[in-house]
């Protein structure tokens, strides 16, 4: 069990689903873990709770009397957020999981033993580093999806030249994303640019292969394009991975 990838649960559920009800995530932190990143990945993510956990009742004997009640309450609260985990996914919004974050951060800084202060600016560097580079990781694929956006709006305008900048920028800012090609390849379009258009669209389906709309989306080309037998092919395999997308209707409109 090897996952889907990160945010990707509604691509691991759609062969499986037995309606049209577009989940895309369940309301189960573990499943998505085991989901998304398959047994390692949650094997991972077990290991930092275990080790987390650990880390909090020993910081909790380090704390006296009123302290200690202030600081049980907050490992209260921390468990309370796990527990919570199992029926919903807390794990997705910033505004619940930053909290957890600080008072983990919180109270293992106040009960850690005193060290040299040579050690604390080298670790106050490399916590600066390591904040820097999740901010980055956070905000990337937010601009990128803006960049998508205005790719498709630029389309909308007819402003082709602008709608590939846009999207090539996208695709740059998060290069694991399916969308910023899409995004390429309806530029290219429009531009009058097949062949590249057909690059973009086979790279998505590179990108992401057990993703059933790449392979809608390159299918839908190669059948405007001419190429008829390619199409139903790629629109077959998108129907294999959602049998109940929109793969199935169109393939049903050509009798397949």
């Amino acid at each position: 069990m090897v996952g889907t990838g990160a945010a990707s649960f509604a691509v691991a559920r759609r062969p499986i689903r037995e309606n049209t009800t577009y989940a895309t995530e369940p309301h189960n932190l573990v499943l998505q873990f085991l989901a998304e990143t398959g047994l390692i990945g949650l094997l991972l993510a077990a290991g930092a709770w275990v080790t987390g956990g650990v880390a909090l009742l020993r910081a909790l004997g380090r704390f006296e009397d009123a302290d200690h009640a202030a600081a049980l309450a907050l490992v209260v609260g921390a468990l309370a957020y796990l527990l919570h985990a199992l029926v919903d996914y807390d794990w997705d919004f910033l505004a619940l999981t930053a909290p957890l974050m600080l008072i983990v951060g919180v109270l293992l800084g106040a009960s850690a033993p005193g060290v040299r202060r040579a050690r604390s600016i080298v670790w106050s560097a490399a916590g600066i580093a390591v904040a820097v580079a999740v901010v980055f990781s956070l905000a990337a694929p937010w601009l990128a999806a803006r960049k998508v956006d205005d790719a498709f709006a630029a389309l909308r305008e007819s402003q082709s030249a602008r709608a590939l900048d846009d999207a090539k920028t996208a695709k740059s800012l998060n290069p694991l994303s399916i969308e910023p090609l899409l995004a390429v390849a309806a530029a290219e379009e429009s531009r009058g640019n097949q062949v590249a258009a057909l690059h973009a669209y086979q790279d998505a389906v590179r990108l992401q292969p057990e993703n059933p709309r790449p392979w809608y989306e390159l299918g839908q080309f190669e059948l405007s394009a001419g190429l008829r037998e390619r199409g139903i092919r790629d629109l077959e395999r998108s129907r294999e991975l959602d049998p109940l997308g929109p793969a199935n209707d169109r393939l049903t409109q050509l009798g397949r």
